[in-house]
């Protein structure tokens, strides 16, 4: 009797299953027809996109898609921006379409979040968090790969070169677009020539169980381009990521050396508890490309111990000029310690001191679409230990990869503004420092100051050699 009733529930999940995949509206209908091998859906915010990515893995994984041969059991990647952002979308999503009595086991990647889920047909899905990196993206043999909400360019290039000849992979992409106008919007979104990908779009006009009370209270409160990005999914500018150009596999450089042609400028934003001091040191070759070297990122550090330790940097190499946020008492500080260095300008015209610097970073860091360069690179070197992942990081990388832009909570709804969101760095004890450092450096660098350089020419003592070694940025770190 019990297995009868076993048997009897099994087929009622399995049922609710195949209803639950058939519920959809026509842009979800659109998605899970098409033949792509590319699809990509985008779309505002509560217009069902994960659920149509999550609908397609229950399909592979079972061999049931109406629309493609798909032959179980299958390999299956589902990825997205963390594991804490899997938890309640990806994972959450999963969870509601997939009977539990189909999985046979589960490798969880920390507590309640699925690391590797295989079911009782042999098919398997594995989690990947962007950021885990490139790296752990390579792997062949894969049947379907989920990306949920927009990867870093070099991720999903990796995917593409890890094809089973034996195997056909499909991708497949939901997103809304609040990273702003990045490489997703010149190289799929606007891609029209490329006959392998399908771009479907949608708006909350599309789901057709959006209340009208619920699309007024998500409207209330949002800016005219917030409501773009979050009601239309469409791409704009100033939501989401300040620096959207950056691309881990553009602008890191693995053993960087610095070349004695470069004119090596210093910036330093000060911190004590809960920032951190950092210092860059920037080179400047004759093309105007900018090279961060070497760098100092840490707490609690004093003017006096700040002074020793710039010292011993610049022990082989002159610098011709430096910039420091603008804090008189420990500008002055350093220079009765012997190091020199001016106060950042914090003008912006008539523009936004934020939006100025962000732009000026665009201007070095953006990658070029004809030559595919950019003119900004940073040293792999620059890591410390983060004791929440046990594992080096690339400190200047995760500054780069997290600073949003603000979007401002009030009783009315969200608001995005053009000001920098710099209370949720992602390393504990620091705001965005060396962001920080890296705008002022391309604020500045083109402003004219004959006096700093006189004062740096008077005051230093001539010790430097002529011609200064080449030093390898990964001493000291």
């Amino acid at each position: 009797m019990n297995d009868v009733v076993s048997r009897r529930d099994e087929l009622l999940m399995n049922a609710k299953m195949v209803r639950s995949l058939l519920l959809q509206h026509e842009k979800q209908k659109k998605f899970c027809a098409s033949q792509k091998k590319i699809r990509v859906f985008f779309g505002g915010n509560r217009t069902g996109k994960t659920v149509a990515g999550a609908q397609e893995v229950v399909r592979y994984v079972f061999g049931i898609h109406e629309h493609r041969k798909v032959v179980a059991p299958v390999e299956i990647w589902c990825a997205c921006p963390s594991y804490d952002l899997q938890l309640d979308t990806t994972q959450k999503k999963l969870q509601e379409l997939i009977p539990p009595s189909r999985i046979r086991d589960i490798t969880y990647a920390k507590k309640n979040v699925w690391g590797r889920v295989e079911l009782d047909n042999g098919s398997v899905i594995t989690f990947k968090s962007y950021e885990m990196g490139r790296e752990k993206f390579q792997g062949a043999g894969k049947r379907l790969i989920w990306f949920d909400e927009e990867p870093p360019r070099d991720v999903w290039e990796e995917c593409f070169v890890r094809v089973d000849a034996s195997i056909p992979l499909d991708i497949i992409m939901t997103m809304t677009p609040v990273n702003g106008m990045t490489w997703v919007y010149n190289e799929i979104y606007l891609n029209t020539s490329n006959n392998d990908i399908e771009v479907i779009s949608a708006t909350w006009e599309d789901n057709p169980w959006l209340t009208s009370e619920e699309k007024d209270r998500m409207t209330r409160g949002l800016t005219a381009d917030a409501l773009i990005v979050r009601r239309e999914g469409k791409f704009i500018q100033r939501t989401g990521l300040v620096c959207n150009w950056f691309t881990r596999s553009a602008h890191i450089i693995n053993q960087m050396y610095r070349d004695p042609a470069w004119n090596i400028y210093r910036i330093i934003d000060f911190g004590w508890n809960t920032s951190k001091t950092c210092v860059l040191w920037i080179g400047l070759d004759s093309f105007d490309r900018a090279y961060v070297f070497d760098g100092i990122y840490a707490n609690m550090v004093d003017d006096d111990d700040l002074a020793k330790m710039i010292k011993e940097r610049e022990a082989t190499f002159r610098v011709a000029r430096c910039w420091a946020d603008s804090q008189p008492d420990r500008i002055n500080s350093l220079k009765k310690n012997g190091v020199y260095c001016e106060s950042v300008k914090k003008t912006a015209g008539e523009g936004n001191w934020d939006t100025f610097r962000a732009e000026s970073m665009f201007r070095f860091g953006n990658i070029n679409p004809v030559t595919g360069q950019t003119s900004f690179f940073i040293s792999s070197a620059l890591t410390m230990y983060d004791h929440d992942t046990n594992q080096e990081v690339n400190w200047f990388m995760k500054e780069l990869e997290s600073l949003r832009w603000k979007e401002r909570r009030t009783s009315m709804g969200m608001v995005s503004k053009p000001e920098w969101d710099k209370d949720n760095c992602p390393i504990k004890g620091a705001h965005f420092d060396a962001i920080d450092c890296f705008s002022y450096f391309a604020a500045m660098v083109n402003r004219k100051s004959a006096k700093y350089a006189d004062t740096m020419a008077s005051d230093r003592e001539e010790t430097v050699p002529t011609r200064a070694r080449v030093v390898n940025p990964l001493v000291g770190f």
